[in-house]
């Protein structure tokens, strides 16, 4: 899975799909995963907050009803993030994991699952 390591700055919604900017480069998807912990907030992101009204947004991955091999993009990098992320590729996405920072935080077992 694709672990990038960039500061998401904004979200845009076009035409059933997400645009989402980082400093260096943009993103589309079908959705996105929150992953900012066990206490989901909604972090402070250009668009964020409509996009999770019109349901492109969730915290839960099992939520998403989306086909198979489509793109879904997690912002967060520790334990919520990467257990979502290898649940999604299980289940047939195509995932890649924002990260602002450069450290992943998980356990030994899960970074092997992400590799």
């Amino acid at each position: 899975l694709p672990f990038i390591i960039e500061e998401v700055i904004k979200i845009e919604e076009s035409d059933n799909c997400l645009t989402v900017i980082t400093r260096e480069n943009f993103y589309d998807t079908k959705s996105i995963i929150l992953a900012t912990g066990l206490i989901p907030l909604i972090p402070e992101i250009k668009g964020i907050e409509d996009a999770y009204k019109n349901n492109f947004v969730y915290y839960e991955w099992n939520k998403i009803k989306l086909p198979y091999n489509s793109h879904i993009i997690i912002i967060g990098g520790g334990e919520v993030g990467a257990d979502s992320a290898c649940s999604l590729r299980v289940k047939g996405y195509n995932v890649s994991i924002l990260s602002r920072s450069d450290k992943i935080n998980v356990n030994p077992y899960l970074l092997d699952e992400l590799q």
